[in-house]
């Protein structure tokens, strides 16, 4: 009796001790994706004529999908009725970072194009302060260049047929900004716009790629400056959120294929040791949510503390 007494205060310690340690690690519990896939009509435009939503109200979406949702990723495939085929996925990388994977191939008549959103958030809980910064990563093949193609998107390029590239945005924002959002069509509705002219929004780097030619592209894009101005820091109990955008339009005939993969890391031009202090001290959103492993032993603890204390009351009672 007295060692099973032992026993049983040990497990009943063993659980008083781990329910704390899971509480404390718990940064804000704000992360998902969406993905929204669309084709657009361009029957009867000129090839050598724009075929945009924008430019023209006649071109509007004839078929379109979306996939993802808060606390979850997106693997989204549409077979286009009028010809070609979109596909993309949000998934999460090193640090917990966004990674994004798309495609799209058009048929004669048709604009398809992907749009891929994944955010994280963060807290950080290193001891002193440091400096911040992400670089983002493409590698992709496409077909020919649209006019505008390599310029920060200010205004929507000239799309003509035959032609695919990849944009990309990706920044910093206030989690709470996103907390009540829940589906992913309200994540698109406010995801694809949010820039330096957003409530909550912190810092923000964009830029278009594309080959002249067709062919292989990419390169990589770094944000290290606040949308106010100044050099991004993390201080000690921030919460932040990290989001990354891409859209792979293609316009009658055009091709984007851009699952190489869209990644975000820590920058090159933090020291090593910059590096080092801000991966021991991020612990993000998903972090919280214990794999399935986790939850299994933790449930055989559960009923192992039950039975324990069942046992125990058969014995006093006897």
């Amino acid at each position: 009796m007295r060692i099973f007494g032992i026993k049983a205060a040990m497990a009943v310690a063993t659980f008083a001790v781990m329910a704390p340690a899971i509480a404390a690690a718990a940064p804000p519990d704000v992360w998902g994706s969406a993905v929204y896939l669309t084709s657009r009509n361009c029957n009867g435009i000129a090839s050598g004529a724009d075929c945009l939503g924008a430019a023209n109200p006649n071109i509007h979406i004839v078929q379109d999908q979306f996939d993802g949702g808060a606390g979850v990723a997106s693997h989204a495939a549409m077979a286009v009725t009028t010809g070609g085929l979109d596909r993309a996925s949000v998934t999460w990388g090193a640090l917990d970072l966004p990674v994004i994977k798309a495609s799209v191939t058009t048929g004669a008549d048709n604009r398809n194009n992907t749009n891929s959103y994944g955010y994280q958030s963060f807290v950080y809980t290193g001891a002193a302060a440091t400096p911040f910064a992400l670089t983002s990563t493409l590698d992709f093949t496409s077909s020919a260049a649209p006019v505008m193609a390599g310029l920060a998107q200010t205004d929507p390029p000239l799309e003509v047929g035959g032609e695919g590239y990849a944009f990309v945005r990706f920044g910093l924002m206030d989690p709470g900004v996103v907390t009540g959002l829940v589906t992913a069509q309200d994540i698109f509705n406010y995801g694809f716009g949010a820039d330096c002219g957003s409530a909550g929004v912190l810092g923000v780097a964009q830029y278009r790629y594309a080959t002249a030619g067709g062919g292989a592209g990419g390169g990589s894009l770094t944000l290290d400056t606040a949308c106010g101005g100044g050099a991004l820091t993390l201080t000690p109990g921030e919460e932040f959120l990290v989001f990354l955008l891409e859209q792979t339009p293609a316009n009658r005939g055009g091709f984007v294929d851009a699952s190489h993969t869209l990644r975000l890391a820590l920058a090159d031009s933090l020291t090593d040791e910059q590096q080092a202090t801000i991966q021991a001290g991020l612990v993000s959103a998903r972090d919280s949510v214990p794999e399935p492993q986790a939850w299994a032993l933790m449930i055989l603890g559960f009923a192992g503390v039950g039975a324990s204390l069942r046992r125990r009351r058969a014995v006093l009672a006897a």
